[in-house]
C-alpha cells in the first residue's frame, strides 16, 4: 500500500439545499386560510318575488300611475305644440283667428294652390282734437300783513353815582367794610392827604390802609406803628364797599 495514498473517510453531511434531506423540504406548506366573500344583495326581482301580496299590489299600482301620469304630460305638451302653430314650408307659423274661421277650400278639383287669406287690418278710430281751453284768470296774491312798528325797550335809568366821604365817587365812608391798601390816584383830590401838595409823598409812602387822622388828615399808614403821629394819632379807619 502505497503511503501516499491514504485512505480518505470523509463523511457527507447533507446540506440544507438537498431537497432530500432538508426538513423543510419534507414539511408540506399549511393551506392559506379562505377569502371571506362578502355577502351578494339579492336583486330587485328577488326581494319583489320574496315580499307579501299587498307590497307587490302597491308597487304595481305606484308604477302604472307614474306611467301614465308620464304619457298625459307628454300628450298635454304634444297637443299644446300642435295647436299652437302650424307647420308650413319646414317652419310653424302662428294661426291667426281669421284664418281659423275661413272655410277650407278643396283644391282637388281645380288643382291649384289655396290663396293665403289676409286678415283685415283694423282701423283705428280718429282722435278727437284738443280744443284750447282759455285760462282762468287767477287773483293776484293777497298783500302781506302789515307788521305793528315794534318800539324799542325801554332805557335803563343811568346809574347814580355812589357818593360817599367829602364827596367821593368811589362810595369810601366810615361804615364797616374793607379796608383800602390800594386807593386811586385821584384819592387826594378828595381828602386832605398827609404830606406837602400836590406830591403828597408822605401818604403815598405808607404802607398799609387809608385811616383819618385826628386833625382830618388822611394817612395810608394803617396798622403800622407810628401812624398819624405827627397828626395827634388814628381817628378811624376808611371802608370800601
Amino acid at each position: 500500500m502505497d503511503p501516499q495514498q491514504e485512505p480518505t473517510h470523509q463523511q457527507q453531511f447533507p446540506t440544507s439545499a438537498d431537497p432530500i434531506h432538508s426538513p423543510a423540504a419534507s414539511q408540506t406548506p399549511p393551506p392559506w386560510p379562505p377569502v371571506e366573500q362578502a355577502p351578494r344583495k339579492p336583486s330587485f326581482w328577488r326581494r319583489y318575488r320574496s315580499a307579501s301580496r299587498p307590497f307587490q299590489a302597491g308597487i304595481g299600482c305606484g308604477a302604472l300611475i307614474v306611467v301614465l301620469a308620464l304619457c298625459s304630460c307628454v300628450g298635454l305638451a304634444f297637443g299644446a305644440a300642435a295647436g299652437g302653430t302650424t307647420s308650413t314650408s319646414g317652419t310653424s307659423q302662428p294661426i291667426s283667428k281669421a284664418q281659423q274661421s275661413a272655410p277650407a277650400t278643396s283644391t282637388a278639383s281645380t288643382g291649384s294652390a289655396p290663396t293665403a287669406t289676409t286678415a283685415p287690418t283694423p282701423t283705428t278710430p280718429p282722435r278727437p282734437t284738443a280744443t284750447s281751453i282759455p285760462p282762468t284768470p287767477t287773483a293776484p296774491p293777497p298783500p302781506p300783513p302789515t307788521q305793528a312798528p315794534v318800539s324799542a325797550p325801554p332805557t335803563a335809568p343811568a346809574p347814580v353815582p355812589v357818593t360817599g366821604v367829602n364827596g367821593n365817587p368811589w362810595g369810601y365812608d366810615f361804615n364797616q367794610g374793607n379796608v383800602i391798601y390800594s386807593p386811586p390816584a385821584a384819592f387826594c383830590d378828595h381828602f386832605t392827604c398827609i404830606g406837602s401838595p400836590p406830591s403828597h409823598s408822605s401818604f403815598w409812602s405808607g404802607s398799609g390802609y387809608v385811616v383819618e387822622c385826628n386833625d382830618t388828615h388822611y394817612s395810608k399808614s394803617g396798622g403800622v406803628q407810628g401812624a398819624c403821629s405827627q397828626h395827634q394819632g388814628v381817628m378811624r379807619i376808611l371802608y370800601s364797599h
